[in-house]
């Protein structure tokens, strides 16, 4: 079962060009703030270091790109002190932090996610713009030399899957186990209906369901993802559960709360999902139960479920 846990988003901003991340871009305008506010990531910082006044046991940092945000080292010191675990996601941009080895020296990050789609880099940066390959590369690479010296962070590098990658993810998995990489999370295409030519084609998943079928290791690896009782074929190609079909339930809601830019509380990175709750000044978090925010959240799953295509999504070992 996975733990609770809460996700600072520390910035909208990013430098990647990825094709599929459009509509994420445009969400600040609506959510309020491209950068996180120094008052409000202290007032998190506070609320996190009593461990009464939430039910989480993991932090994570996420984005945009994080290393973006001026004053990310100084935010991850904090957060280190509440003695919580501590992640981050990056597609491993990090001019602005001296470069991931250096922060991962000044920080024990307990997880690191990358972000990285495909083996060959010219197919990655297509899709994900360019110098994108060499950046997850190069973090990956100075995540394992700090790994081998500390003992963390645990590497899991993530990829969307789509058009152009679902056909090489076994040449992608075999170089990722090369490069020493702990786990691997393959993530389906959000807002397929947004990006249809993004989106994989019936063809994509049946050379993909035969290939597995073929080789076991494959299989193993990529889990339950892509298994048509977990996410049906129409809602990968179409970007829509079938309506003959419940959305099952979520492994995400309940245990996930997301504070942005502006204080609001989401229990969901989807960009329909209803705000929860916010936080404000300090006076606020006496009365702000999270546990009850996330119990509202599970039990009140909304309509934009029916285009998620991630009720369930996990990493999978490598090493």
């Amino acid at each position: 079962m996975r733990s609770s846990r809460i996700a600072l988003k520390l910035t909208y901003r990013c430098l990647g060009r990825c094709r599929y991340c459009a509509d994420r871009k445009k969400l600040w305008e609506a959510r309020g703030g491209r950068d996180m506010p120094n008052a409000l990531w202290e007032t998190c910082v506070r609320l996190l270091s009593h461990r009464e006044r939430h039910p989480f046991q993991e932090i994570h940092l996420t984005g945009g790109e994080i290393s973006l945000h001026p004053n990310l080292l100084v935010i991850a010191q904090q957060l280190q002190s509440t003695g919580l675990p501590l992640s981050a996601s990056t597609a491993g941009w990090a001019a602005k932090c001296g470069g991931w080895g250096e922060l991962l020296r000044r920080v024990k990050f307990h997880k690191l996610y990358i972000s990285l789609d495909h083996a060959e880099k010219k197919a990655n940066d297509l899709i994900r713009g360019p110098g994108s390959w060499d950046r997850a590369f190069r973090a990956i690479k100075e995540a394992r030399a700090i790994r081998e010296q500390m003992g963390k962070p645990e590497i899991i590098v993530a990829s969307v899957i789509h058009r152009h990658n679902i056909r090489h993810l076994e040449v992608l998995v075999d170089l990722l186990r090369d490069w020493g990489v702990d786990r691997w999370l393959p993530a389906y295409l959000e807002g397929v209906r947004s990006f249809p030519q993004l989106a994989p084609t019936s063809e994509d998943l049946t050379w993909l369901r035969n290939r597995r079928a073929e080789h076991p290791t494959l299989n193993s690896t990529l889990g339950e993802a892509f298994h048509p009782a977990i996410a049906p074929p129409h809602l990968i190609t179409q970007g829509e559960w079938p309506n003959d079909q419940p959305v099952p339930s979520c492994n995400t809601i309940g245990r996930l709360a997301i504070v942005h830019p502006n204080g609001a509380i989401y229990a969901c990175y989807g960009s329909e999902y209803r705000e929860l709750g916010r936080i404000g000044d300090d006076d606020d978090l006496e009365t702000l139960n999270f546990q009850q925010l996330l119990q509202v959240a599970a039990a009140n799953p909304p309509a934009a479920c029916r285009y998620c295509p991630e009720p369930i999504q996990n990493s999978q070992p490598l090493r």
